[in-house]
């Protein structure tokens, strides 16, 4: 349970994880990230927890701001 209590939102756990395999590689620059839907029920949120992630990611740069692409 300790490693839950890092993360006040659900978001930020999620966004974690998509970044922790960014940077490993499981997605290349320029591949298409999974849906928002497919996102959803893998990590079992709603689409909102998902766009949050995503945003943190935007903001980070790691996925561009037009369709959930790869930078």
């Amino acid at each position: 349970m300790a490693a839950a209590a890092q993360y006040e939102r659900p978001w930020q756990r999620i966004a974690d994880d998509l970044r922790t395999k960014l940077i490993a590689g499981r997605w290349q620059a320029g591949d298409r990230l999974p849906t928002l839907e497919q996102l959803a029920e893998h990590y079992g949120v709603a689409k909102g927890t998902i766009r949050n992630a995503l945003g943190q990611l935007r903001e980070e740069g790691l996925i561009s701001r037009r369709g959930l692409y790869v930078r």
